[in-house]
C-alpha cells in the first residue's frame, strides 16, 4: 500500500498529500486519498485551470521539466491497458500510448510478465 505523507487540508473538504512522487487528492476525509496525480497530469491540470477556467496561477509554474522522455508501451502493455480500460487498443488515446512515469512503467512490465508466465503454464 502506498504511504501518503504531508497530508494537508486544502479547504472545502479537499485534501492533498504525497508519496514522494505523486500528489494524492482526497475528499471529505484525510484518509480518503483516491486520486494520484503524476507530474505530467498535474501540469495538464494547471493548463486546464489556465486555459479552460481562465484562472491566473499565482506563481509562475514551469511545466517543461515535468515532461519525461519515456518509451512507448509494448504491444503486451497496450493489450493489458486496453483490457484495463475496457476499450480496444486503437481506442487508447495517443497520450496514453507512452509510459507516464518510471513507477507505472515498472508496474506494467510486472503485469505483462505475470500474464506471460501464467499463459506459459498451459
Amino acid at each position: 500500500m502506498t504511504k501518503i505523507q504531508k497530508i494537508t487540508h486544502l479547504g472545502d473538504g479537499a485534501y492533498a498529500g504525497t508519496d514522494g512522487y505523486h500528489i494524492w487528492l482526497g475528499a471529505n476525509h484525510h484518509e480518503n486519498m483516491t486520486v494520484a496525480l503524476e507530474p505530467p497530469v498535474f501540469a495538464a491540470l494547471v493548463k486546464f485551470a489556465q486555459e479552460v477556467m481562465g484562472w491566473e496561477i499565482a506563481h509562475s509554474l514551469d511545466t517543461r521539466g515535468l515532461e519525461l522522455d519515456l518509451p512507448k508501451r509494448t504491444e503486451e502493455e497496450m493489450l493489458a491497458l486496453a483490457a484495463w480500460l475496457n476499450v480496444s487498443v486503437d481506442q487508447i488515446p495517443p497520450e496514453n500510448r507512452t509510459h507516464t512515469d518510471p513507477q507505472s512503467m515498472a508496474g506494467w512490465k510486472r503485469v505483462t510478465e505475470t500474464l506471460k508466465a501464467f499463459y506459459r503454464k498451459d
